[in-house]
């Protein structure tokens, strides 16, 4: 289980900050983790298809027209990251277009994958949470402490836990189309 303020202590730690009790104290701690810590949290959310923020929905079609394409769509209101329009034979890559908060497709009936803004910590997994802590930690450095080293080590520690992140990710997706696979043989 885990906080807002939890995640700004772990980046105040690595900068060699004080922590803070509370996200909505006086403290400049405070108010430099309430200044980027939603624009830190949604960037680390865009960086990858994170398991635990990936939603698929049906689209609601909307009654326009775009010249090329045969439906316009409305992309949900909590939507960060598009991934794509899930094909109907697995493995086809569906072509769409985005514009403004509307996905364009020549597919009737789209079904939208796409990185959900999820704002409960509780939600998140624990490798986002270190990966979250060391960008809000690059970028909360320089104004805290006025060390650029601080912000870009931090910064390659975020990249590093973002790669780590992906590979396992990756293969847990991977198990479950496996686990597919075999379950369609028995």
């Amino acid at each position: 289980m885990s906080s807002k303020v939890e995640i700004c202590n772990m980046a105040l730690g690595r900068v060699n900050s004080p922590f803070i009790d509370s996200i909505d104290e006086k403290s400049k701690e405070a108010k430099i983790c309430r200044l980027y810590y939603d624009q830190c949290r949604k960037a680390a959310l865009r960086a990858h298809g994170w398991n635990f923020a990936t939603e698929t929905v049906d689209l609601a079609l909307l009654a326009e027209t775009k010249p090329e394409w045969d439906f316009v769509y409305q992309i949900p209101s909590d939507c960060l990251k598009v991934i794509g329009i899930v094909p109907a034979i697995s493995g086809k890559k569906i072509p769409y277009k985005i514009s403004g908060k509307k996905i364009l497709t020549n597919m009737e009936e789209a079904t939208l994958r796409y990185v959900k803004d999820i704002t409960d910590p509780n939600m998140f997994d624990d490798q986002f949470i270190v990966a979250l802590s060391y960008l809000l930690a690059s970028d909360i450095a320089v104004p805290l402490t006025g060390k650029p080293a601080y912000k870009n080590n931090n910064y390659q520690f975020y990249v590093n836990e973002l790669n780590q992140a992906k590979t396992a990710d990756a293969d847990e997706a991977q198990e479950e189309v496996e686990d597919s696979i075999l379950n369609s043989r028995n």
